[in-house]
């Protein structure tokens, strides 16, 4: 945020006459009322049954990297992951974004890039952050992620897969392909022999600093 509310913190002066730090006061009343808009409900008005006091949103005005913090004290702040030394390597993030620092150290506070839980073939039950699954064939799938959940191929995948509809145990795996696509395969073990296999259901999440 910028600052086009200017506050002039001599107004009221105890001094002068009421009647002339009036309109600096007044002044300063509608630039309060200014920045707290930015992020909180504005003074005197209602929203959803809201009023004042309560915040529509968080905004950080720049890059801030806190120093150590001593419990119970903590803080929310936004870097480039890539500016948190030796936190953060390779091809960690140099997009800002949100992170909490306390006692123990620094932390991401959304690794989660993004997510889905798959009733197969190919029903999206539940999705973020997720463009489109293909079915490609038997047991295999592909993934592509909304444009700018990942910055690199540096990223990890969590799956799990359900059961097959037969019953066998489905193993999956992965092959990332690029920034924002990979691949799921899941396997199972019938008649002595690996074979593709759909699960009933499958579910995964993206993690990336």
């Amino acid at each position: 945020m910028s600052f086009p509310y200017p506050i002039n913190v001599s107004i009221p002066n105890g001094p002068n006459q009421p009647r002339n730090d009036q309109p600096g006061m007044k002044t300063n009343f509608n630039n309060i009322n200014g920045f707290l808009s930015v992020d909180l409900v504005a003074p005197g008005t209602n929203v959803g049954g809201k009023g004042a006091g309560f915040h529509k949103q968080v905004t950080y005005f720049n890059q801030n990297l806190p120093a150590a913090q001593t419990d119970p004290q903590s803080v929310g702040f936004t870097a480039n992951a890539s500016a948190l030394g030796g936190n953060a390597q390779g091809s960690a993030s140099t997009i800002v974004q949100q992170f909490y620092r306390n006692q123990s150290g620094t932390f991401h506070a959304v690794p989660v890039k993004a997510f889905g839980f798959i009733t197969t073939p190919n029903t999206r039950s539940n999705t973020f952050n997720v463009t489109s699954i293909t079915r490609t064939g038997l047991g295999i799938y592909t993934v592509v992620l909304a444009t700018g959940a990942t910055n690199s191929v540096n990223y990890a995948i969590l799956v799990s897969a359900s059961r097959s509809a037969g019953g066998l145990a489905v193993f999956p795996t992965y092959s990332i392909t690029n920034t924002s696509t990979f691949d799921l395969n899941f396997n199972a073990v019938s008649g002595g022999n690996v074979v593709f296999i759909d699960p009933v259901t499958f579910s995964f999440s993206v993690m990336q600093t």
